[in-house]
């Protein structure tokens, strides 16, 4: 995948062993390129472009902005119905006795439950797994974790249910020491994932990074790994 945008040179070009970095140190247009991609994630306006074999994606579709990583974000309400959609296929494929018992012990209840009423009653007689999950709230759930486990954990499930997706962390060598990023890189580096870290500003790079620096004058220099100006 490649992210273009009218202020780089070339595209960010995402690759399977490498995390992207951009850092600007220019406030006002690390604010404005924060604001911009992540109005795009939703389905807003902006000059960002995505691309995929010379194909444009869309941006809402594969783009995920987080800024927040200590209150981990509720999983969206598309993503928490594919995930539950997920586990009740594989309910079905490997807890296949326990899921017929369990459907089975429903309806003995609820047919128990209607000959009680003094009036006529009805129910679906069927399995209705997934309205039951529904109805006890049965979902998703990172809030107990620590912020990195929860973290890792929602880009492994977002890119477990959708494909040729792109995570955009901001700020987060603010948030998270130099091994927990290594150890997201090469969480990252093992799942394939497109990463892009946005940093306001950089001091040295970690092992496996491309970085694209901004100056406070918008002057764009490139560095490596072994912290060399390209």
């Amino acid at each position: 995948m490649k992210l273009a945008h009218p202020l780089f040179s070339t595209p960010i070009r995402f690759r399977e062993d490498r995390v992207q970095v951009l850092a600007l140190e220019a406030p006002e247009a690390f604010r404005k390129l924060v604001a911009e991609i992540a109005a795009q994630s939703e389905g807003g306006e902006g000059a960002f472009v995505l691309s995929r074999d010379d194909a444009c994606l869309k941006i809402e579709d594969h783009i995920h902005v987080i800024f927040d990583f200590i209150h981990p974000q509720a999983l969206e309400k598309k993503l928490q119905s594919k995930a539950i959609a997920a586990l009740i296929q594989e309910a079905r494929e490997t807890l296949t006795v326990e899921t017929l018992q369990f459907s089975q012990a429903v309806q003995a209840y609820l047919g128990k439950l209607a000959a009680l009423a003094d009036y006529p009653v009805a129910f679906a007689q069927s399995e209705n797994l997934p309205e039951l999950l529904k109805a006890m709230e049965f979902r998703v759930d990172l809030s107990d974790l620590p912020a990195f486990e929860a973290l890792y954990e929602r880009m492994a499930l977002i890119d477990g249910l959708a494909k040729h997706q792109c995570f955009v962390l901001v700020n987060a060598r603010a948030y998270f020491s130099a091994e927990e990023l290594k150890k997201l890189y090469a969480m990252a580096r093992y799942r394939k994932l497109a990463l892009l870290m946005i940093e306001s500003h950089i001091s040295s790079p970690l092992p496996g990074e491309d970085i694209r620096l901004f100056d406070a004058d918008l002057c764009e220099l490139t560095l490596d790994s072994e912290d060399e100006i390209v």
